[in-house]
Order: structure tokens, then C-alpha cells, then sequence
């Protein structure tokens, strides 16, 4: 179990739903349907074979740790070696916005919820997909910038 719903916290057997509750950074990743595979990159960025790491992060303007991460993501691309691409269920108005208030110099598509899940079996969000030469060799469920930060410095992956 990766988040803790509100409702969670009132249900029968909330008490051992909390003691059993790691938070993402900590858990071991499950292989993501597409790891392994080419990621399917069409219409987000077409050339992600050309680079030797890559990251794709996917977020819902309705997700709050998603919204928090928002005006990291600048310097943790900054200080990322390779691509940085994030799929954003907001509008293409709404994604420009946000590239020109960040000063976002990576680029930040537009997606449906229901196209991501869909496309990339994504379950919740904020959600990211290492790519090595356009393969997923690893994805995960994050719940802050800290732990994009986490997983790139103790190597799973990024």
C-alpha cells in the first residue's frame, strides 16, 4: 500500500492498515507492465531511444503532492543527466501556463487521466518511468520531489 486514503483511516482494520503502511520511496517496486518494453513514447517525445537515461513523470492537476511538486520539477531536471519529459492531465492551455510561470525548459505534454491509465497502466500520481535507450527498465508510484530525488542518488534506476 503505497497511500493512505482518507477513508482508510475510518474502515475496519484501519489500525493494521497503518502499522503495514510504507511510503513509496521504501517499498520494493512492483515491474511495471511495460518495464522491459519500448515505452510508448508517440505524440509525447518521439526519440527517446536516443537517449542513454530517461524520465517521464506523470501528473494530475487534481493530485495535491502532484501540484506541490510542480515548482521542483525545474531543478530537478536542471540537475538530471538525462531527458526529462512530464505527461500532465492538464490542458495544453493549462500546461503552457505552467511552463512559462516555472520557466520549465523540458518539455510537458498534455494527457487525459483516462489516456495515461489507459496507455501506461499508471494506478496513481505522481508516477515515473526510467527509460534506458526508449526501454522501461523501472517505474514507480512517488508521493514528493524528494523521493524523485531519492531514487536517482541511491541508484533504482534513475
Amino acid at each position: 500500500m503505497s497511500k493512505i486514503s482518507f477513508k482508510d483511516l475510518f474502515s475496519p482494520g484501519a489500525e493494521e492498515k497503518i502499522k503495514q503502511f510504507k511510503p513509496a520511496r521504501l517499498q520494493e517496486t512492483k515491474p511495471s507492465l511495460l518495464q522491459g518494453l519500448k515505452f510508448p513514447g508517440e505524440g509525447v517525445y518521439d526519440h527517446f531511444e536516443n537517449h542513454a537515461s530517461a524520465v517521464v513523470c506523470i501528473v494530475s492537476m487534481t493530485c495535491l503532492a502532484c501540484i506541490d511538486m510542480l515548482p521542483e520539477l525545474s531543478a530537478f531536471a536542471d540537475s538530471y543527466k538525462g531527458k526529462f519529459v512530464v505527461i500532465s492531465s492538464g490542458s495544453e492551455e493549462e500546461n503552457q501556463e505552467l511552463v512559462r510561470h516555472f520557466a520549465y525548459r523540458f518539455p510537458v505534454r498534455s494527457m487525459s487521466v483516462e489516456a495515461y491509465t489507459e496507455r501506461y497502466g499508471v494506478d496513481a500520481t505522481p508516477y515515473v518511468f526510467h527509460l534506458m535507450k526508449g526501454i522501461v527498465s523501472h517505474s514507480y508510484s512517488i508521493q514528493s520531489i524528494r523521493d524523485l530525488y531519492e531514487l536517482a542518488e541511491h541508484g533504482k534506476g534513475i
